[in-house]
């Protein structure tokens, strides 16, 4: 990124769960539940130990407001260099 003249750049490559739009609260909420009870065991937390990873837990709410600075980052990122659309 440096050489295309974006200085102090840093990414990192994350994943998440989501669902459809519309899904009910309730039912975001439960899945949220679910997904941190199931990274806060020892066997999730050893295997993404195991390959480098780290989980990272957010509130639906939480994620929404991380989703929405990745957009406004990456995609201010992609007009300074300058990058087509394709």
């Amino acid at each position: 990124m440096a050489e295309q003249g974006v200085s102090n750049f840093s990414y990192y490559t994350w994943l998440c769960l989501v669902a459809p739009a519309g899904t009910p609260k309730d039912i975001v909420q439960r899945l949220s539940e679910a997904l941190a009870a199931a990274t806060a065991t020892q066997r999730i937390k050893d295997r993404f130990r195991d390959d480098g990873l780290e989980a990272v837990n957010m509130t639906p709410e939480q994620f929404n407001a991380f989703m929405a600075r990745e957009v406004e980052q990456v995609s201010k990122v992609v007009t300074d260099v300058g990058l087509a659309k394709q």
